[in-house]
Parts: C-alpha cells; sequence; structure tokens
C-alpha cells in the first residue's frame, strides 16, 4: 500500500507513481470533497492520509481515510462521526453511512459510495467503497445531465449492487 498524504487547501505533494493512482479515479477525489464537507461543521481540516487497498477483484474502490483528531477532540466518538456523517450525507441517494465496515460487493454495478466510520487511537477512521466503473466520472456526467435536465438525480443510475466482485 501506498500512502498519501493530502492537506486540503494545498497541492498534491505525491510521487509520480501515486499521482497516477489519484488521477485514475475523480471518485478518490470525490472522498477528498466530501470528507472536507462533511468536517465542515466541526472546524475541522487535518491531514487526510489515504490508504487504497489492494486485491483481485474485477472493479471498485475501497479505501481508508484515516484524519488525525486534535487534543480538542479526544472526546470524539464513533457514534458523534456517525451523526455528523448522517447529518450531511443521509437525504443522499448515493452515499450510505452504515454502522459497521462497508462491503465492495453491495455497491459493485452502482453509482453509490459506502462510508463506515470508527475513532481509535486518536484517529477518525473513514472507510469507503464505491465502484469507480459507475461512481466514477460517467456516473458523476450522467446525475449531472439529470440535474441540468430537470430530471430526478437518480434516473437511470443504479442504487443497488450486484453482489459480486
Amino acid at each position: 500500500h501506498r500512502v498519501v498524504e493530502i492537506a486540503f487547501g494545498t497541492e498534491f505533494a505525491v510521487d509520480r507513481r501515486d499521482m497516477v493512482l489519484l488521477a485514475a479515479s475523480s471518485a478518490v477525489l470525490m472522498v477528498v470533497l466530501c470528507l472536507a464537507q462533511a468536517l465542515t461543521p466541526l472546524g475541522v481540516e487535518p491531514t487526510i492520509t489515504f490508504l487504497p487497498h489492494s486485491a483481485p477483484w474485477a472493479r471498485g474502490i475501497h479505501l481508508s481515510a484515516v484524519l488525525p483528531l486534535s487534543s480538542r477532540d479526544a472526546t470524539f466518538t464513533r457514534e458523534d462521526a456517525l451523526e455528523l456523517f448522517q447529518t450531511s450525507y443521509g437525504a443522499s441517494p448515493f452515499v450510505r453511512v452504515v454502522q459497521g465496515n462497508p462491503d465492495l460487493r453491495t455497491v459493485i454495478g452502482s453509482n453509490v459510495a459506502c462510508l463506515g466510520v470508527r475513532v481509535r487511537d486518536g484517529a477518525l477512521v473513514v472507510e469507503v467503497t464505491l465502484d469507480n466503473l459507475v461512481k466514477g466520472g460517467s456516473g458523476q456526467a450522467l446525475q449531472c445531465l439529470n440535474l441540468a435536465l430537470g430530471l430526478p438525480e437518480t434516473e437511470g443510475l443504479p442504487t443497488m449492487g450486484m453482489g459480486t466482485l
């Protein structure tokens, strides 16, 4: 695994191989924006360490984002994180916040990103699974086209996974 550190409001400071990894999927950049949006109410702007996981699956991204918590956030709990993400994304048809670990099989073939959270050793760990072939640029393009044409945001975009890798 490569560790890619991304600080909000800064340029990517990664080597060429890591840049290829990031550029390969706009979905990873979407995760950065989603985390930033969800953490705004807390006034938190930590450095995020991404840990993309590699396995023999045909499609999909499973990554962990580790966000160090400051000493002022020492009482921040998993329940606080779940509430924060539910508040930010509970109404989104394409983001699911789950109680446990997100399962890649539940998002393959769909336009859904699945988020699971935990707080451990002074850090917020956010695990994300998504199908980069649907939730990537093609799904975003169709979602934007739907909105531009006044159609329901979900039109033509699957929200149920195929259950296979």
